[in-house]
């Protein structure tokens, strides 16, 4: 049986060995979590507590994960917060509100529900810091992202042009670090399930797939507010 110690020195270890195996049972919990917390969220979104709770677990997670990158010296074209997800809970828990914060946050409820729908693990046998700080992270960042656009759906939804800017900017900023870095930020140099290693085709494929996935999230949650809109004046009116 493992001692404290031992299971403390693999939980924080920087030897690589193979992603840890998860079984279907596995995969759906993971996913079945996912849905309770975007229904929980989808109740509990103004609840300061609630708030704060998610927003606190995002930030140890992110903090815990970049101080173990800085321990065991990880390399840069790995450790940079260059996936489309990473970015996206940087930007909402200190960017400033407006067009580029919602539009990060569709990114991040998208990201969370792909990541875990098929989760792309770092080589580490289970339990490692990594496995944790991708699921808590990703359940984190769909908490936030849910809340910010349901707490700002009465905003201007994004025009088609500035998804299309800003998907193409970052996405063009992630290439080039790859090109530099050798290394696969936003899955853009080998895009995982269909395993291609075409840049030009996965820079177009993401870019147009991201793009529609945005301005569809974004419209719907405009359209949901004009809805809730809606029906209160009918309410009152009948009052």
């Amino acid at each position: 049986m493992k001692g404290p110690v031992t299971m403390l020195a693999e939980f924080f270890t920087d030897h690589m060995t193979q992603e840890p195996h998860l079984r279907l049972e596995d995969r759906l919990l993971i996913f079945l979590f996912l849905v309770v917390v975007i229904y929980l969220t989808s109740r509990w979104y103004q609840k300061p507590c609630y708030l704060a709770f998610f927003r606190w677990l995002q930030m140890v997670q992110i903090i815990s994960l970049y101080s173990w990158y800085l321990l065991v010296g990880w390399p840069l074209s790995e450790s940079l917060p260059l996936y489309h997800c990473r970015l996206a809970m940087f930007v909402l828990l200190w960017g400033r509100e407006g067009r580029l914060k919602a539009y990060f946050a569709c990114l991040g409820l998208i990201g969370s529900v792909v990541a875990l729908t098929y989760p792309v693990l770092d080589p580490f046998q289970f339990p490692h810091l990594t496995f944790f700080s991708f699921v808590i992270g990703h359940y984190a960042l769909a908490a936030n992202a849910l809340m910010y656009l349901l707490s700002h759906q009465a905003d201007k939804p994004l025009p088609l042009k500035a998804v299309f800017s800003y998907t193409l900017m970052m996405n063009g900023l992630i290439l080039m670090v790859n090109l530099v870095l050798g290394g696969n930020y936003g899955f853009l140099s080998q895009l995982p399930l269909i395993h291609s290693n075409h840049l030009v085709f996965n820079f177009l494929l993401m870019t147009s797939v991201q793009v529609i996935a945005i301005w569809f999230i974004n419209d719907f949650f405009h359209g949901l507010e004009k809805h809730h809109a809606g029906f209160q004046k009918e309410q009152q009116l009948k009052e």
